[in-house]
C-alpha cells in the first residue's frame, strides 16, 4: 500500500505566538536514507508525546520524528494555549451522568498536567508558565445558565471553583462586556509556541528530529518507507500524527472520517503604559466563552490582548487571505466590543489553524482497516483533540 501526501502544512497567516519568537537555529533536514525502530510523523503536540514517550518507555529504540515545517508553525503551535483539565464546552459533558468516568478523565488530564510541569521545570522551558486557571465568561442568558449548570456538576464532584459576578468579572478583565463568569482553578496558561519549541529541545537522546522535512509518499509494509525530498526514512513501526493532514490517506479510511476544520486567531501590539491603566483590570487572564461558538480572550503578562473565534471547513487544507481579512474585521469587532477604552490597539498578527472534528473519533475505530491499530492520545491543550495512529503491520 501506498501513501501519497498531497496536501503539506501551509502559511495559513502570521501565527502571533510563533512570530514572536525568537527565531529557531538551523533546522535539521533529512539528507540520505535513514532508519529506525520507530518513525512518528508530525511534531506537534502529539508526535511530540508520542516520541518522548517512546524514547522514556524503549531506551535502546532510535525514534525518529519528521515534520514538514519547523516546530511550533503547525497547529500545536497556534492554539490559545490553555492546557486544561476541565473541558472548554460546558454543554458537552453533564458531569453527573458518570461520576466515576467524570473523574477518572480529571484525574487522566491532571497527570499530564504534571507530566508537563516536570519536564517544563527540569528542562527550564521558558513559556510563560503561568498556574492562574480559567475563566468561564457568559454575555447572554443562556450562557449564565450555562454557568449554573457546569458549577451544579462541578459541585457534585467537589471539584473547587469560584462564581465570578458582573463587578468581579471587570476587576479581572479591565471591561464591563461580561454578566457573569466562573474561575476553574486548574488550567495552566502558556505562550503555545514556545512551550512545544521548548520540548522539541529537550527530546531524549535516543529520537531524532528531522524539521523543515515534508513527506511526499509512505509505503505500507514491513518496513515502513517514508519518501521525502532529500532522502527516506525505514522504520517496522509508525505513529501518525499529522493532525487533519491524515484525511488525505483514503487508503486506511480517514477519508470523510476527519474533517479539517480552521480556528482562527488574532494577536495586539502589546499596550502602552497609558492603555493599561486604561483598561485596568489583571495584567494576565485567560478567559473562555460559555456559549461554545463564542469569543476566547487572553490578556499577556507582555501587554498583548489575543482575540479567538470564527471556525471552518476548509477540504483543501488551506484558507486564503481573503478569508483571514474577514476573521481579522471580526475579530476586530469581537475586540471593540469587549474593550471599547481601547479604540486605537490593532491586531499585528492574524492566523488560522487546523484541528481534526473530534466528533468522529469513534467512527475511526469502526472503520479502521484491520492491519491498522488505533491509538488515541490526548494531550490537554486548548480543547481541540490529538490522535495518534498507530501502524504496526
Amino acid at each position: 500500500m501506498k501513501l501519497k501526501c498531497h496536501y503539506l502544512p501551509q502559511n495559513d497567516g502570521r501565527c502571533g505566538w510563533y512570530e514572536t519568537l525568537p527565531a529557531p537555529l538551523p533546522a535539521q533536514t533529512l539528507q540520505g536514507e535513514v532508519t529506525a525502530d520507530w518513525v512518528v510523523l508530525g511534531a506537534g503536540l502529539a508526535g511530540l508525546a508520542a516520541a518522548r514517550r517512546l524514547a522514556e518507555l524503549q531506551p535502546h529504540a532510535s525514534i525518529v520524528l519528521v515534520d514538514a515545517r519547523r516546530v511550533g508553525f503547525g497547529a500545536a503551535g497556534r492554539n490559545s494555549g490553555f492546557i486544561i483539565d476541565l473541558p472548554h464546552d460546558l454543554n458537552s459533558h453533564s458531569y453527573t451522568s458518570d461520576k466515576s468516568k467524570d473523574r477518572n478523565v480529571i484525574q487522566l488530564n491532571r497527570g499530564a498536567i504534571e507530566y508537563l510541569r516536570h519536564l517544563v521545570t527540569t528542562h527550564a522551558i521558558q513559556c510563560d508558565w503561568r498556574e492562574q486557571g480559567k475563566i468561564h465568561g457568559a454575555v447572554e442568558p443562556h450562557g449564565i445558565y450555562a454557568l449554573e449548570m457546569f458549577a451544579k456538576g462541578l459541585s457534585a464532584l467537589n471539584e473547587p471553583y469560584r462564581e465570578l459576578g458582573s463587578s468581579a468579572m471587570k476587576a479581572i478583565t479591565g471591561t464591563d462586556f461580561y454578566l457573569a463568569g466562573l474561575h476553574a482553578p486548574g488550567a495552566v496558561l502558556v505562550q503555545p509556541a514556545a512551550l512545544v519549541r521548548g520540548l522539541a529541545a529537550t527530546l531524549p537522546e535516543n529520537v531524532r528530529l528531522f524539521e523543515d522535512t515534508p513527506v511526499r509518499s509512505i509505503g505500507i509494509g514491513k518496513p515502513h518507507i517514508l519518501v521525502t525530498e532529500r532522502g527516506q526514512i525505514k522504520a517496522p513501526r509508525m505513529v501518525l500524527a499529522n493532525n487533519a493532514y491524515a484525511a488525505q490517506f483514503g487508503q486506511l479510511g480517514f477519508r470523510s472520517r476527519l474533517l479539517p476544520v480552521y480556528t482562527y486567531g488574532s494577536l495586539t501590539r502589546p499596550l502602552s503604559p497609558v492603555e493599561k491603566t486604561e483598561l485596568g483590570g489583571e495584567d494576565s487572564w485567560g478567559l473562555i466563552p460559555a456559549d461554545p461558538m463564542g469569543t476566547t480572550v487572553r490578556r499577556m503578562g507582555d501587554g498583548r490582548i489575543c482575540i479567538r473565534n470564527s471556525f471552518t471547513f476548509d477540504p483543501k487544507l488551506h484558507v486564503s487571505e481573503g478569508r483571514l481579512k474577514e476573521v481579522r474585521a471580526a475579530h476586530q469587532r469581537s475586540f471593540a466590543r469587549r474593550f471599547p477604552m481601547l479604540p486605537g490597539v490593532d491586531f499585528e498578527y492574524t492566523w488560522g489553524g487546523i484541528v481534526p472534528d473530534p466528533q468522529r473519533r469513534n467512527a475511526f475505530r469502526r472503520n479502521r482497516p484491520r492491519r491498522l491499530q488505533c491509538r488515541l492520545s490526548e494531550w490537554p491543550g486548548s480543547g481541540a483533540r490529538h490522535y495518534l495512529w498507530k501502524a504496526d503491520c
